[in-house]
């Protein structure tokens, strides 16, 4: 931000809010339209490292507490103390923040979101669970196509590019996994 507002007009420091809130929003646009139009598998090979997993997991819902904080929407966490697997720790990111946003976006006020990680045979289990709004039975086969949006996210009037959900499955994809 450019000013901390407290020289401005409690106004103008409202109107500087909502600008930087708008320009944040538009690089996020821009990014998913980027990664979109590089293709359904993004590159992950060179950026896999040993990473702790849980750890990447507990920032994602630290950061989704305000968003969720302001739904009213309750967020809990299952995770191991450590779980050190190979990944692209930025795509991850990626994966973890779109579905804690849409988890909180599609859950009414007083519902919860739930994120559960673990170790399985062959890597990690991730299971982002709640008790949200839900999608038909319509819309599933569909719901990881670009630019789709679930009849129920446009029923609510939910904003939203229908880009997230591709672009995490190909991220997913390119861990091997999915």
């Amino acid at each position: 931000m450019l000013t901390s507002g407290r020289d401005l007009p409690v106004d103008a420091a409202v109107r500087l809010k909502v600008i930087e809130r708008n320009a944040v929003r538009l690089d996020d646009l821009v990014s998913n339209l980027l990664q979109v139009a590089r293709g359904p598998k993004p590159s992950c090979t060179s950026s896999v490292r040993g990473c702790d997993v849980a750890t990447l997991v507990r920032e994602a819902v630290a950061s989704a507490r305000p968003m969720a904080g302001r739904a009213g929407v309750h967020l809990e966490l299952h995770s191991p103390g450590s779980l050190v697997c190979e990944v692209d720790a930025h795509r991850l990111r990626q994966v973890l923040d779109n579905l804690m946003s849409n988890g909180v976006k599609y859950t009414d006020r007083g519902g919860s979101v739930r994120l559960t990680l673990e170790q399985v045979a062959d890597g990690i289990e991730l299971e982002v669970a709640g008790t949200g709004i839900g999608i038909s039975a319509d819309d599933v086969e569909k719901l990881f196509t670009r630019f789709f949006r679930a009849s129920a996210a446009q029923a609510r009037m939910t904003p939203g590019t229908g880009l997230g959900l591709s672009i995490v499955r190909s991220i997913v994809n390119a861990h091997g996994a999915g």
